[in-house]
């Protein structure tokens, strides 16, 4: 894997993702959610990459996106909750890395699916750590585990189509991110 172009897309995803995130949320129903450009990122590494180099990369893109999220206690202070995105996203890349072997990479299919599917598991470990930690410490938060769970949920949902989008600039890329070049580019003439 090329960790330069990893640094370089997952920097260029986390700006995407905070400055769009206003601009392209949805509401369905009483629940508004929108699309990650993190998490196709992720998942196009975990698609390629050496499973620890994915796992790392995972890790470090979650904990970027901790640390861009604050969170607003009810006395009006910003806090961050540093650790529950890092450690979903390394969960949702080891989900991809245990499938990987079961799907066709060069896809764009596959890459929606691995990024909803990578969403899901990041929503669900999100959701359980904050829970669990705001029924223990008593955290000063507004904290309602439904809502959130169906915000990060309809998120996930959406994170296809930005996938689906970032398909064309990711999939070219692969080779560089890990996975090894089509066996019929490296055939030579006898």
């Amino acid at each position: 894997m090329n960790p330069l172009l990893a640094v370089l897309l997952g920097w260029l995803a986390l700006g995407l993702e905070t400055s769009l995130k206003g601009f392209l949320s949805i509401r369905a129903g009483s629940v508004e959610g929108a699309p990650s450009f993190v998490i196709p990122v992720a998942a196009m590494i975990a698609i390629c990459a050496a499973p620890g180099a994915a796992l790392w990369a995972a890790f470090l893109l979650g904990l970027a996106c901790d640390l861009t999220a604050p969170v607003t206690t009810t006395t009006g202070a910003t806090i961050y909750h540093i650790g529950p995105g890092a450690i979903g996203m390394t969960l949702g890349a080891q989900f991809v890395i245990l499938v990987r072997g079961m799907v066709i990479r060069r896809s764009a299919v596959t890459l929606v699916v691995m990024s909803v599917g990578m969403g899901v598991l990041l929503a669900i470990v999100s959701v359980a750590i904050i829970t669990f930690r705001q029924m223990i410490l008593r955290d000063p938060i507004e904290w309602s585990a439904t809502s959130e769970l169906g915000q990060r949920l309809l998120g996930a949902v959406l994170s296809g189509g930005s996938a689906l989008v970032l398909a064309a600039v990711l999939l070219p890329l692969s080779p560089l991110l890990g996975l090894p070049a089509s066996q019929a580019h490296l055939r030579t003439r006898r």
